[in-house]
């Protein structure tokens, strides 16, 4: 008899910015996770159409 517990929590924080023709994105993903710790994701995007 094996039985594991996992409990994940996500907070999610983003960041947009659009000006004209310029775009910029920041999005940030900290999941806590009690099976294997703490892992962050962040991810960041710009555009500029001319």
């Amino acid at each position: 008899w094996s039985q594991s517990a996992k409990v994940e929590t996500d907070l999610g924080v983003g960041i947009n910015y659009n000006k004209n023709d310029f775009s910029w994105s920041l999005n940030g993903i900290s999941r806590y996770d009690t099976a294997v710790g703490n892992d962050y994701t962040i991810t960041t995007s710009f555009k500029w159409h001319f």
